[in-house]
């Protein structure tokens, strides 16, 4: 299955996608969204930190510009492009805000 993972440059995301790849899952992406040119949202890593690491593991990294305001919309837009290139799923490190999101 063609899934992308939602990356954010930190310890859980990584063991997430290595759990997904050693299960035999596509992982075509990293999607990392950006607060601006300059830092990653979360971790605030500089981009070329987040390209080195898309670099050490062999996956595509697609960087998302978005704002605190339009983080949600701008995330389900990537999502939807993705889909619509045979994306079936989504790998996460983070648990605990996709229950939240489901809840919604």
């Amino acid at each position: 299955m063609k899934v992308v993972a939602s990356w954010s440059g930190g310890k859980d995301g990584c063991f997430a996608v290595y759990k997904a790849v050693k299960e035999g899952f596509d992982v075509s992406n990293l999607l990392t969204l950006m607060s601006s040119e300059g830092k990653s949202n979360f971790h605030m890593l500089p981009p070329e930190m987040l390209t080195a690491q898309s670099e050490a593991v062999g996956i595509n990294l697609v960087k998302w510009k978005t704002t605190p305001k339009s983080y949600e919309e701008e995330f389900k837009k990537a999502l939807l492009q993705m889909k619509a290139t045979g994306v079936e799923g989504l790998v996460t490190g983070d648990i605990y805000e996709v229950a939240q999101h489901e809840e919604g």
